[in-house]
């Protein structure tokens, strides 16, 4: 079993949700990624969000967990706050990423993804 983060990031009432270049490219989701050996979950958090988007984000809090079947994954859910930095795309693993507003979003995951809990507690808290 492969451990994996999810985060969303919170800037000013927005939600950070990115594009996929090679999977699931019809919607907008969480930043995520696998965790590397020796590296805690925030760090991973922390990690991964600069390698993807170039932001620093502060206020790291967790949220649940969900096992997910394909490709084996143990998924540790977080929510964080934008602290600096503007959205510079890494390429390889982003298509695109924007802010968006709660009430205004794009195509995203299905219920019963850690994704969708996510984005739905957030819109919950507004």
């Amino acid at each position: 079993m492969s451990p994996a983060i999810i985060v969303i990031i919170e800037k000013e009432g927005k939600i950070l949700l990115a594009r996929h270049a090679n999977r699931n490219t019809d919607i907008y989701t969480c930043l995520a990624g696998y965790l590397e050996p020796g590296e805690s979950a925030k760090e991973c958090v922390i990690r991964e969000v600069k390698e993807e988007v170039g932001l620093e984000i502060q206020n790291i809090q967790f949220q649940k967990t969900q096992s997910w079947p394909f490709p084996d994954q143990f998924i540790i859910g977080f929510s964080a706050q934008w602290k600096s930095g503007e959205i510079i795309l890494q390429r390889e693993e982003l298509e695109d990423a924007k802010w968006f507003d709660p009430d205004n979003l794009p195509n995203i995951p299905k219920p019963g993804s850690v994704a969708w809990d996510l984005i739905n507690l957030f819109i919950k808290k507004k």
